[in-house]
């Protein structure tokens, strides 16, 4: 099984072992991710927070240049 590799601004990536079995699932918890923000009231919308790979999915561009995930 492989590895997922998540994208970090760091030099190291965030790494997943074995644990993404379907698509729904990541989805799930790319969502989970995103809405952290919104849940602590600290935007109103996911793609609003500056440091937030939300803006990239939603269609925007965010400050670090990144592969949006598609299935």
């Amino acid at each position: 099984m492989t590895n997922l590799l998540l994208g970090l601004p760091s030099q190291r990536p965030l790494q997943i072992l074995n644990g993404i079995y379907t698509a729904e699932f990541l989805w799930q918890k790319v969502n989970y991710i995103h809405q952290n923000p919104v849940r602590a009231e600290i935007v109103a919308r996911a793609e609003d927070h500056l440091y937030s790979s939300a803006r990239n999915y939603a269609g925007g561009k965010g400050l670090l240049e990144m592969g949006v995930v598609r299935f």
